[in-house]
């Protein structure tokens, strides 16, 4: 096997082939520094488990969690490895299956093994349109809400992202597509298990898919059994996170579980929920895109794994639409897109390849090698300008004014402590290791604990919108706070209150006497 066109996994060297494009794919695209966006949500219930500082007093960490193998793997990682590095690199992992699945999916269709140099340009564009530079140039060339156009479902939804979370493993979608397509039916069916395991809102998203394979399989006339084995072994697989799931998150009160998703879809995720915030030019080229990439693979072993999802997606979209249901917004019938877009993207850039490259200017041998060479030059192109992109932001991240506070906060905490912080203060929490009354970004799920986070926001906004010490010292007597963190432009002047910390930027600390 080559180190340009890796193929199965059969030797030591095959592995470091497959390494090797994983390490690039992975600095192509590039990560975050730990902990920012929904790290903050997701790796809380397995930092507190872990011991981390005194997060395990923190209420949020107390409350149900809706991702519990995920929680499982962050504590066995700082527990047993003790060292947070593993994140970057778990990541990196499936960055590498996100590479590969993609690649051997769009293969199934299209011979991306004809030759090199296809199998090679090819390669090179999916490394730009995923990687960080292409990011870049369209957030400040066009508009943030263009970044992840050739990646990202609707609704501001992804399979990846630049931070390890639970939606990441939707690669596994993806790689049960490849799978499927490989005859590993069997297999398919549990990796898509396995992604709504990992994160419960797949549990829609892995229903459609396998209800495609299983209309795939029906198509090719595949034997009764086969069918029954393959649904029921998913069946099986993912049985544990929907017991889990009715059983932490049903209610038993009707008007309490409407409140609560009202709150979530309106308040908390519109962005996400509610299709007349997501709607428009970019989710229109979305779908264009998909509906293109459906007419391509009409002839195709893709077909029925890109039209049954779209689909059953769309009819669920719609009737979310007419019914305006906040239960069914918040199972997001239009997360299937995640898995779609990827998959119709990388079909129309093999498409355009093959035809680009079936003309008799690029027939010769001195214009293939040309064709190897320019694919080459960019794939070293995006693993440079996402290694400086990494390079930067972690240097960011170390100079950002919050990040003194935090490290104080840290060093001088003790237990028993409660901070009241700026509602989009978000990291605050898992970068100083003590409990928060409320943030806006993390939330719980159950329903009565979605009514207790709406409180504390509405009383920590109130507060911030306008402080004053009255409405401190009745927070500090009703909720138990012992520090306020303030923009240090903040006038307030409380006799009750004692400067522990000021910084030179807009964060300081007033700390409450016992």
């Amino acid at each position: 096997m080559s180190l340009l066109s890796p193929g199965k996994i059969t030797s030591p060297r095959s592995l470091a082939v497959y390494l090797l494009w994983t390490a690039l794919f992975s600095l192509a695209y590039t990560q975050s520094p730990l902990y920012t966006s929904n790290q903050n949500t997701y790796f809380l219930h397995g930092l507190a488990r872990a011991g981390s500082g005194y997060l395990g007093q923190d209420w949020l960490a107390n409350t149900a969690d809706a991702t519990p193998l995920f929680s499982a793997l962050v504590f066995i990682t700082l527990r047993l490895l003790r060292w947070p590095g593993w994140f970057y690199v778990y990541y990196a992992l499936i960055l590498g299956v996100y590479f590969f699945s993609l690649l051997g999916a769009i293969t199934q269709a299209v011979d991306l093994r004809r030759s090199r140099a296809l199998w090679l340009a090819y390669a090179s564009a999916v490394f730009c349109v995923h990687s960080a530079g292409w990011r870049f140039a369209l957030t400040h060339l066009v508009s943030p809400n263009w970044t992840y156009i050739l990646e990202d479902g609707f609704a501001d939804q992804r399979m990846l992202g630049v931070v390890f979370q639970p939606s990441v493993f939707a690669v596994l979608l993806l790689l049960a597509v490849a799978l499927h397509l490989r005859q590993r039916h069997h297999l398919a069916g549990l990796a898509a298990a396995l992604a709504a395991s990992l994160h419960p809102a797949y549990l829609l998203s892995a229903g459609c898919l396998e209800f495609a394979f299983l209309v795939d399989l029906s198509r090719q006339k595949k034997p009764a059994h086969l069918l029954l084995t393959v649904g029921l072994l998913a069946l099986l697989a993912v049985a544990p996170v929907v017991v889990y799931t009715w059983a932490t998150f049903s209610s038993q009160t009707p008007e309490v579980a409407a409140r609560a998703r009202e709150i979530i879809a309106t308040v908390r995720i519109p962005h996400h929920a509610l299709v007349a915030q997501w709607w428009d030019a970019t989710a229109m080229l979305k779908l264009a895109l998909i509906l293109a990439a459906v007419v391509l693979a009409r002839r195709t072993p893709l077909f029925y794994l890109l039209l049954v999802p779209l689909l059953l997606g769309g009819a669920l979209t719609l009737l979310q639409v007419l019914t305006g249901s906040y239960a069914l917004a918040l199972l997001f019938p239009w997360r299937i897109s995640i898995l779609l877009l990827p998959l119709s993207v990388g079909l129309l850039l093999a498409h355009l390849l093959e035809w680009l490259l079936a003309r008799p200017l690029f027939h010769a041998p001195r214009s293939q090698r040309l064709v190897i060479a320019l694919s080459l030059v960019l794939i070293a192109l995006t693993v440079l300008v996402g290694s400086v992109r990494l390079w930067l932001d972690f240097a960011r991240q170390a100079t950002q004014p919050e990040r003194a506070l935090e490290a104080y906060v840290r060093g001088h905490a003790s237990p028993g402590e409660l901070y009241l912080i700026p509602l989009k203060l978000q990291d605050f929490r898992l970068s100083a290791g003590v409990p928060v009354f409320v943030d806006f970004r993390s939330t719980p799920y159950k329903d009565v604990e979605v009514l207790e986070w709406y409180r504390r926001y509405q009383l920590a906004d109130r507060f911030y919108r306008s402080p004053d010490c009255a409405q401190l010292a009745a927070l500090a007597r009703d909720e138990g706070l012992t520090h306020v963190v303030l923009p240090s432009s903040a006038d307030l002047t409380c006799p009750f209150l004692h400067i522990a910390y000021r910084s030179p930027h807009w964060i300081a600390v007033a700390m409450l006497p016992q």
